[in-house]
This record gives C-alpha cells, structure tokens and sequence, in this order.
C-alpha cells in the first residue's frame, strides 16, 4: 500500500456478511499506513482479536464474541448509487 494517494480514500469497515458498518472518508494526502495502524491498534485496545497487519496490506480482520468484521482502506473515485440510476432531468 502506498502511504499517501493524490485522490480520496475510505476507511470502510464491513461486517461478515458484506454490510457497511462504518466509513471514514479520507481526504488526499492522508498517511493511509498511520490511518489503518491507528484504527488497527483502536480494535485491539476494544478487545477485538485483530489478525496482523502485513506490510503492503490494505485491512484486517477483526473478531470478538461471534463477529467478524473487515477494517480496510479503499481507493479511488467511490461513485454513488444515485449517479448511476440512469434517469436524466432535462430543462
């Protein structure tokens, strides 16, 4: 994983099944390494068992009683729902 991108980045953490359970946006030029350390070692303090962050890594995991969630950095132009309906307004 490069430390710093030139475009947006988010910290997404996603449950077993897929779903969003937060995100943290990331503006250009964040440190993305500091960024998932911080959130790696914030898990660990909670009492989640974290697997061990690899040099190049983008996430880990993370469990506790009976979840497992996915904490990862993704790159990149992020596009919305709402700008690939395919509905159109015209004037």
């Amino acid at each position: 994983m490069p430390v710093r991108l030139d475009c947006p980045a988010a910290l997404r953490v996603s449950d077993d099944a897929g779903r969003l359970v937060r995100r943290d946006e990331l503006p250009a030029g964040t440190n993305l390494a500091e960024r998932l350390r911080s959130a790696h070692e914030a898990y660990e303090r909670q009492g989640w068992k974290v697997s061990p962050l690899r040099l190049g890594a983008w996430g880990f995991t993370a469990e506790r009683d009976a979840k497992r969630l996915l904490i990862a950095i993704r790159a990149g132009i992020l596009v919305s729902v709402a700008a690939t309906s395919g509905t159109t307004t015209t004037h």
